[in-house]
């Protein structure tokens, strides 16, 4: 539990590192496949402006946006352009990212129309930074703009599922 939680903040901090020990540690998969789930449920509860009865679909879709995502990742970053030292797997690209994931967990804090499009504009920005980390950190960039690009294109599939 002690190393759950040192990995949660270190990631919650930006620490490139804690996205390499991720990788490496494919019994880290039940920690992560956690943290997604109660992200994709914040974010479910955080997106629906009070709307309680459309919850159920809200978590459904993040979750999905959440397969997606890092399918995608992978797909763009370690099959159609990898750098040479790109040596990956998807649960590989699935651990880092779903740990990338966790300042989703600020949206559940949304639910108030008065703080919703700051907490929902900063939980977004957030994510995405942690994503282009964990993306270069388990594809083994060295480009921070090819890191971007590979989230970016993610991202935008991501969001097209979630709202």
């Amino acid at each position: 539990m002690r190393k759950f939680s040192n990995r949660v903040v270190r990631a919650i901090q930006l620490d490139p590192k804690v996205y390499l020990e991720i990788k490496e540690d494919k019994s880290s998969m039940a920690q992560a496949t956690i943290l997604i789930l109660l992200s994709s449920i914040a974010s479910g509860i955080g997106s629906v402006g009070g709307y309680t009865e459309k919850i159920p679909l809200a978590t459904l879709l993040a979750f999905i946006g959440w397969l997606v995502w890092p399918t995608l990742i992978y797909l763009f970053g370690a099959r159609f352009f990898p750098e040479p030292e790109t040596k990956t797997d998807l649960a590989s690209v699935f651990r880092v990212t779903w740990f990338a994931g966790i300042p989703e967990l600020l949206k559940l804090l949304a639910f108030s129309p008065a703080v919703s499009g700051i907490i929902l504009f900063g939980a977004t920005v957030w994510t995405f930074g942690a994503t282009v980390i964990a993306t270069q950190q388990v594809l083994n960039y060295r480009s921070v703009p090819r890191s971007i690009t590979i989230s970016l294109i993610g991202w935008i599939f991501y969001q097209g599922i979630i709202f």
